[in-house]
């Protein structure tokens, strides 16, 4: 993109992430809409969600390009040790240890260097669960999910959890490939297949929470530093 191209997408992406927060009743849960390390009009590789379970605050760690990813670890963490990302049943305490999915996207991120992940969600508003997202229907909003991928096009796409497999024809009109489980694939098959600048794209069988072991994602992406590299040649 060019720079008055990224300042027009910024600029819609403003409008889209204000028109949901406007809509939205006081008491609804967060809207956030992605994180990234950094400049959004950089990334290139998206992991792709339902939507966020950590009810965190979006606003105070973006500028309206740069999200601050490390400043909005410091208070996930001080939120999970202080006592929890949303109200605790009576006599319950809430578990304080990082969640699972929150180190698997933090090790996949690593990993992927120096490709630059965008972690998002198809809906972006934090519930507990599925169900409790199902029972919201003014929740299920996908507008700002569809201009990221219409302005970013990203390159490589890792898709998790069975909403978004069940889901991702209407929002993701490219290939899928659903044979990866939990083991991982060759991404130089991946861009041997789609060639470049097509989008390759790969869905786990299971939510990231529950699919793959650390090992793996580490290996899926430090191979995505080849699929670049071929696809860049192809």
């Amino acid at each position: 993109m060019t720079e008055d191209t990224k300042l027009q997408f910024l600029a819609q992406l403003e409008n889209a992430i204000s028109a949901l927060e406007a809509k939205l009743p006081q008491t609804a849960p967060y809207v956030r809409p992605f994180i990234c390390d950094g400049d959004v009009t950089e990334c290139n590789v998206f992991i792709v969600g339902t939507n966020p379970r950590e009810n965190m605050p979006f606003r105070p760690f973006w500028d309206g390009r740069h999200f601050d990813k490390r400043d909005w670890e410091r208070h996930y963490l001080w939120k999970r040790y202080a006592g929890g990302l949303w109200p605790c049943p009576a006599g319950t305490r809430y578990p304080t240890r990082v969640s699972r999915v929150r180190k698997k996207l933090d090790v996949f991120c690593r990993a992927a260097a120096p490709c630059r992940v965008l972690e998002v969600n198809i809906y972006p508003i934090a519930t507990r669960t599925e169900a409790e997202l199902e029972s919201h229907s003014e929740y299920k909003e996908t507008a700002i999910f569809d201009l990221l991928w219409e302005a970013l096009r990203p390159r490589f796409v890792l898709l998790h959890g069975r909403a978004v497999r069940t889901h991702r024809e209407p929002f993701i009109k490219v290939p899928v490939r659903t044979n990866m489980g939990a083991a991982g694939v060759s991404l130089k098959e991946y861009a041997v297949w789609t060639g470049s600048p097509t989008t390759a794209v790969a869905a786990l069988d299971r939510h990231l929470g529950r699919a793959g072991n650390m090992a793996q994602l580490i290996e899926l992406g430090k191979n995505i530093s080849d699929f670049f590299e071929i696809s860049q040649r192809l």
